[in-house]
């Protein structure tokens, strides 16, 4: 398993540019590219966080690992 660090990095990024790059829901309903940058971003949130282990996600609770593993789920399966 890789460290950590390696996959939280990877959430953030893909955090940040979500951000960075959707202003409103208007940009997402306009723009088909900004839609997929972003759908893909959550998915790269989801991998990462399954990526983790299973240890490391129960030390920190706070984060909704299943939540943001789940919605990649969704967004790559329907």
């Amino acid at each position: 398993m890789k460290n950590p660090r390696l996959y939280l990095r990877q959430i953030l990024e893909a955090a940040n540019f979500i951000l960075e790059t959707a202003h409103s829901l208007q940009d997402l309903q306009n723009s088909k590219l900004i839609r997929d940058a972003v759908i893909r971003n959550f998915e790269v949130m989801g991998e990462a966080a399954k990526r983790l282990s299973p240890a490391f996600r129960m030390q920190h609770p706070q984060v909704p690992w299943r939540s943001l593993a789940g919605f990649r789920d969704v967004l790559i399966h329907d």
